[in-house]
């Protein structure tokens, strides 16, 4: 064997690692609570508090009318519902050293990360609007599960409350193991009762 070898040792390499440019994926939720939010413009110069105004239905009126006589009538009743703008925002510090030293275009790879942050934000925001302000059914004992007499008990409400279906019917086709959808309402629960749900 050489006694004078020369080695990593003596000359290591002018090259530690190298680095590839092509970024990792990043995991991204998948963001629902915007299916029911309503869009509304603000025109410039008109307040940051919008007014939503509703009518109550009026009441089946089964008197049978009398010939010359002017019924009664029927009041009106409105319920009117605000929701104040909000401003919400955020940036990436980066210098120019950064960007003149490195290769992976963190300009770019900040603004998608700002562009995520901001769906993020806005999909935790309208799911904290829809928890307070609507209705929900949650269980009040430790151990229940989530079975059809929860499920049949909630479609029960909704249709006593003239809830009307989100989805139409999907009629069935001639494909591979298709099946008809019928009508339905939408629901949101925790990922950690989908063996619940599946068990239905």
């Amino acid at each position: 064997m050489a006694t004078n070898l020369t080695t990593t040792t003596q000359i290591d390499g002018g090259v530690t690692l190298f680095y590839d440019k092509l970024l990792l994926a990043r995991a991204k939720p998948h963001l629902i609570h915007d299916m029911w939010a309503q869009i509304r413009p603000m025109p410039t110069g008109h307040s940051k508090v919008i007014k939503f105004r509703q009518y109550t239905n009026l009441l089946s009126n089964t008197t049978v009318l009398s010939e010359g006589v002017t019924p009664s009538g029927k009041q009106l009743a409105k319920t009117d519902l605000t929701a104040q703008l909000y401003q919400y925002g955020d940036f990436v510090h980066i210098t120019d050293v950064v960007e003149i030293t490195n290769t992976s275009g963190e300009l770019q790879e900040a603004t998608a990360l700002l562009s995520q942050q901001m769906a993020e934000t806005l999909d935790e925001i309208i799911r904290n609007v829809l928890t307070t302000c609507g209705s929900q059914t949650t269980s009040t004992a430790v151990g229940d599960v989530l079975d059809k007499a929860n499920i049949d008990s909630i479609v029960r409400t909704m249709l006593g409350n003239s809830a009307q279906f989100i989805t139409d019917i999907i009629g069935a086709t001639d494909g591979v193991s298709t099946q008809a959808v019928r009508p339905a309402f939408w629901g949101t629960i925790h990922t950690d009762l989908i063996d619940d749900l599946e068990g239905v």
